[in-house]
């Protein structure tokens, strides 16, 4: 599994300790079940190619994960 390492500072770290209260789960698990798999909806692949560089030989981004209800 990659691995990768995120720095924020607390004006932005302070919201998302408040999501992640409001919803009983640690900023970590906020940030790998409902942030991240956000983005990768949103983002283009010329976008997460941007902020993640080349993609391995063979792979592909898709054009849209399934979307899920995000609880609030």
């Amino acid at each position: 599994m990659s691995k990768f390492m995120l720095s924020v500072g607390v004006e932005n770290f302070r919201p998302l300790v408040n999501e992640a209260e409001q919803r009983g789960i640690s900023v970590q698990e906020l940030l790998r079940a409902v942030i991240i798999p956000d983005w990768v909806d949103r983002a283009t692949g010329e976008t997460i190619k941007r902020y993640v560089g080349p993609l391995p030989f063979g792979s592909t981004i898709p054009e849209r994960r399934p979307t899920w209800p995000i609880q609030r």
